[in-house]
């Protein structure tokens, strides 16, 4: 582990489904265009997001949001 992930949690695909609610082909499609974190790639059949990238893109849809009148 390097300094760069170290404390960091991984995520695997089920776990980002379950976390943000979309399915698996949007969130690949999402990744392809550049609007969802990439993953990185574990082992040869094992790909993860890292939590916080995907718990930073939360954040930043929320910030988006018009705010509530």
């Amino acid at each position: 582990m390097t300094a760069l992930t170290a404390g960091k949690r991984i995520l695997r695909i089920w776990q980002v489904v379950e976390k943000v609610g979309l399915s698996a082909p949007t969130i690949w499609r999402l990744c392809s265009s550049g609007e969802f974190p990439k993953p990185i790639k574990i082992s040869k059949g094992c790909t993860a997001w890292l939590e916080h990238e995907i718990d930073e893109l939360i954040d930043a849809k929320a910030a988006e949001r018009e705010p509530v009148a």
